[in-house]
């Protein structure tokens, strides 16, 4: 009975060690780039033009391209993607959105390492997204133009197009009904 409490003590021990390394394991320290591809009949072929969902999930377009790996390791022609699915930065993060014709709205919002603030979501009145002033009434979406956002906003929100009224953040969308 001993041994089996000590064999007990022991393996909670070495479990609370290895969670405890995890916990501490060190953060990603550069851009983490994953490489998709596919063979293509001839130099002629086209690659597919990418869908609203995997834009605005980051993909970046088909491009052509010639692999050594297609035909048995002979090469050949093929198509490519790739997506960063870690990043050193943290995304949009904490962000800044201001709307002028509306005082309840003014706040900052928590895009984390995302792009998309969710209707209803805790609004901030601080920069570090930690004091909650209430909550957001429009999806928002943060995007380097109107087109990368129309196409965020259709992937998170179906059916709804980016709108800029009265917003002073330059990067900062949100969803709305298209007219």
């Amino acid at each position: 009975m001993e041994d089996a409490v000590r064999r007990t003590v022991i393996a909670m021990a070495s479990l609370a060690v290895a969670l405890g390394a995890v916990g501490i394991a060190p953060v990603v320290s550069a851009d983490q780039v994953w490489q998709q591809a596919f063979g293509r009949t001839s130099a002629n072929s086209a690659c597919p033009n990418p869908s609203a969902e995997d834009v605005a999930s980051g993909w970046t377009q088909w491009s052509a391209s010639w692999e050594q790996w297609p035909n048995s390791g002979n090469g050949g022609y093929t198509c490519t993607r790739s997506i960063t699915w870690a990043k050193d930065s943290t995304g949009a993060g904490c962000a800044q959105v201001e709307i002028n014709t509306d005082p309840d709205i003014p706040g900052w919002g928590n895009f984390g390492s995302g792009y998309f603030v969710p209707r209803l979501s805790t609004k901030f009145i601080d920069p570090s997204c930690s004091v909650p002033s209430g909550f957001w009434n429009v999806n928002l979406v943060f995007a380097t133009d109107h087109t990368l956002a129309t196409q965020r906003c259709a992937a998170a929100v179906p059916g709804t197009v980016a709108g800029r009224v009265d917003l002073l953040a330059p990067n900062v969308y949100f969803c709305d009904s298209p007219t």
